[in-house]
């Protein structure tokens, strides 16, 4: 499995382990374990360049967005699922837009020879929480940043919540 910084959490490492399978399938038996490991870091740099508008420039594979990834191989579609800041966000058709694009932009060399892909999003009706982002986005949203309440709640995030999910991330 990928190992990138200690500021992934085990979603994203869940994440990168089902990207792993997901290109294992679309390449196909043969493929060595460092080419695969090489064509995930290469998915997950991909969708860190795609941006939640309402977190000022934060992807969602920072933010913990990104739930789940499937390959369906009877149409070389990838099935991304998705949760949300919020509910109604009005970014979620935007972010399904700006996966598709990432990923046909680099498509040649991420996935070469399958011909066309398909990209599906799939948005979950999951609550995100302070919880899901990695650690440097949870310190500059929910520490440095002025966020008390996570975007799909009313519901004030108190000073003691922050300083147990610190202590919960040994931050």
């Amino acid at each position: 499995m990928i190992t990138e910084t200690r500021s992934m959490n085990s979603q994203q490492q869940r994440i990168i382990t089902n990207i792993e399978g997901v290109f294992g399938d679309i390449v196909g038996l043969g493929v060595t374990q460092d080419n695969l490991l090489r064509k995930s870091q290469q998915v997950v740099d991909i969708l860190k360049k795609v941006i939640e508008p309402d977190f000022g420039g934060h992807s969602i594979i920072n933010l913990g967005l990104l739930e789940g990834i499937t390959f369906d191989r009877s149409n070389n579609k990838i099935i991304f699922d998705l949760v949300l800041t919020s509910p109604s966000c009005p970014h979620s058709g935007a972010i399904g837009q700006d996966i598709h694009v990432a990923l046909k932009k680099h498509q040649a060399s991420v996935s070469p020879g399958i011909g066309e892909l398909n990209v599906e999003v799939n948005i979950l009706t999951k609550e995100w929480t302070m919880q899901r982002p990695d650690d440097n986005t949870f310190l500059v949203l929910f520490v440095f940043g002025s966020i008390r309440s996570t975007p799909n709640s009313t519901k004030i995030i108190t000073e003691e919540e922050v300083e147990l999910e610190m202590q919960r991330r040994n931050l």
